[in-house]
Order: structure tokens, then C-alpha cells, then sequence
């Protein structure tokens, strides 16, 4: 019989296989890492020294009565409702994806689900979890203000690490990228040159969670430095591709070298923003954020940000939006 530990590592790599981003994949990991060491009765301290052989390893410990034992735990150390919540998430999306595993790949298709329960994993892991779980306060906002992204944008158009123009080009339009398409994290590296119309003024994004593609509008602001780094491209006869790499455009740029650069503009602009700090995400909300207060049509900010629902645009509402034409020019940076 398969144990926790294996089937985890099939969910791991199943995940990779989809192109699922790093820090996801690790996330989940960490989760279930976390979880099994709970379900031992590990006590925090010694969270950091327990080795493997002391922690659960069977698919029947996957249990409601563990799930509670977490909720308990996490509740004890009055960890953020959210992180709980968020917890809570991964371990379901891994038991979730077993249950389809045994479905199509050990009894086939149209078994019953307490069938299941023959191959070691129990029935009803994650029912009548809701009293359990710590309500939610109000959520902090994550979008910047307008002026410090304006500050941002000014910070970036001026930023030269390096000596070498591609580097200092390349790192520019990726900062950019972010502040003015509102991409999750991972889009960036999937982006290949086809994939840029300039003469059109777009951009194709491919979207991870809808499995779909969006035809965004360049903003004005960032045409210029996006085409200045493609003719630099151009002048180095790099015409294919990926729009984002480090040593060869066949290969994306990966995950840590982005991060990478983040961290060091962060560096060099110590103390010249009036936010503790920022991310990717926080540019993310922001851009949603600002088009829907600039009063941009619900639908077209919806599009933009790769949403399946228009509902999930509604959580960064601010005020009501309206209609009007050069949505993408709205922002007010």
C-alpha cells in the first residue's frame, strides 16, 4: 500500500508536471511536512530536530481526527485565521487530488466513494471542519497607494545594477511588467517574443488558474522601456524565444533568479518608499485596485487580471466602477 510520504511526492510532481510555480509546490510541501509532524505529537521546540521515523507515514492517519488536532495546535499558538484557513487549503487540495487518483487509476471511474477506504484513506477527512476554524477579521489591504507606485515606477526607470545594458533593460521591463499587466507571479516566465504585438500595442498572457489566455493592452507608460529592450534584443539577433531570460532564450527566466532582482533593487532603494516593503502580489492588487477607483468597467478590469468571475474582481472594489475608453491609461502613474 502506498504511504503519505510517497503519495505526497506524486502530488509534488504531478504539479510540476502542470507547471505549477515553485513557491506553490513548496508551500504544500512544508504543509503536509507541518501537518504529519502535528499528528506525531511533535512539540514545536522540537519541530527543527525530529527526523522522519517519528513522524506518521499512513494514508488511514490522514484523518478528520488529525485535521482537528492542526486546527487545535495552530489555534494554541494564535497563528493568523487566515494562515489557518490557508493550511487547511493545501491539505485539501492533496487529499482531494488522492481521492481522483484512486478513482480513475484503482477502482476506475464509477466506483463508490466508500470504496476508498480499501486503500487506506478515510472517508469525510475534511466535513463539519467550519466551526472549527477562526473566523476571519477584515483583511489588510495589499494594494500601495498610487503615489508610492508612481515613486516605484520612478525608482526602476533609473535602476542600473549593472554594466551590462541587457541586464539593466531586461531587469527594468520586468519590474514594469508587473507594475502595469497585474500577472500573478509565474506568467511572466511562460511569456515568449510571439507573444508581443507592439505595432498593436498587446500582449498575450497565458493564465495558470483559468487555463486560458488574455489579450492585454500595453500601458502607454510602459511601451516605451518594453520596446527599448526588444530593439536591444533585436540589435543582439535574438528575434525567438522567451521574452525573459538569464543564459539562452530557449529557457525562461527561472523563479529565483526574478526574485533575485527584486531583492536587489530592493536594496538599492533602501528607504526611498514610504512602505515597509512590497511584492509582486502587493502590484497585483494594486493594479486592479487603481483601474476600478479610476472607475474602469468591472468586465474589462475582470479580463485584465485573468479572473474566471467577475465576482473575484469585486474583492478589490474600492468604489463603483464605471464605463469609459484607454481603460489600460487609467492608472495614475
Amino acid at each position: 500500500m502506498i504511504d503519505l510520504k510517497t503519495a505526497f511526492q506524486h502530488f509534488y510532481r504531478y504539479h510540476e508536471r502542470k507547471n505549477f510555480g515553485l513557491s506553490s509546490r513548496e508551500w504544500h510541501r512544508k504543509t503536509l511536512l507541518y501537518f504529519r509532524k502535528v499528528a506525531s505529537g511533535i512539540p514545536f521546540e522540537e519541530f527543527a530536530t525530529c527526523n522522519e521515523t517519528q513522524l506518521i507515514n499512513s494514508l488511514s492517519d490522514f484523518n478528520h481526527k488529525n485535521i482537528e488536532k492542526l486546527v487545535d495546535f495552530q489555534n494554541d499558538r494564535q497563528l493568523e485565521p487566515e494562515t489557518i484557513r490557508t493550511t487547511i487549503r493545501s491539505l485539501r487540495a492533496f487529499y482531494k487530488w488522492m481521492v481522483r487518483q484512486q478513482n480513475i487509476e484503482v477502482y476506475g471511474e464509477k466506483n463508490e466513494p466508500n470504496e476508498y477506504i480499501k486503500s487506506g484513506l478515510p472517508l469525510n477527512t475534511f466535513t463539519n471542519l467550519r466551526d472549527l476554524l477562526p473566523a476571519l477579521g477584515p483583511k489588510k489591504k495589499k494594494s500601495l497607494p498610487s503615489e508610492e507606485i508612481a515613486k516605484l515606477k520612478k525608482l526602476v526607470m533609473s535602476y542600473r545594477k549593472s554594466e551590462d545594458e541587457f541586464i539593466v533593460l531586461r531587469n527594468r521591463a520586468i519590474i514594469l511588467s508587473y507594475i502595469y499587466t497585474g500577472m500573478r507571479f509565474n506568467e511572466l516566465r511562460g511569456i515568449k517574443r510571439e507573444d508581443l504585438k507592439l505595432e498593436e500595442g498587446k500582449i498575450l498572457l497565458f493564465r495558470h488558474k483559468t487555463k486560458s489566455y488574455t489579450d492585454m493592452d500595453l500601458n502607454d507608460q510602459f511601451y516605451y522601456p518594453l520596446s527599448r529592450y526588444l530593439r536591444h534584443l533585436e540589435e543582439k539577433g535574438i528575434f525567438t524565444g522567451y521574452l525573459f531570460w538569464a543564459k539562452t532564450p530557449s529557457k525562461p527566466i527561472s523563479e529565483k533568479q526574478i526574485r533575485r532582482i527584486k531583492a536587489q533593487f530592493d536594496k538599492s532603494i533602501e528607504g526611498k518608499l514610504n512602505v515597509e516593503k512590497w511584492s509582486f502580489n502587493n502590484l497585483r492588487h494594486s493594479f486592479a485596485t487603481h483601474l476600478l477607483d479610476a472607475k474602469v468597467n468591472l468586465t474589462v478590469v475582470s479580463n485584465y487580471m485573468g479572473h474566471s468571475s467577475y465576482k473575484t474582481t469585486l474583492n478589490y472594489l474600492h468604489r463603483e466602477p464605471g464605463m469609459g475608453k484607454d481603460t489600460i491609461n487609467r492608472l495614475p502613474y
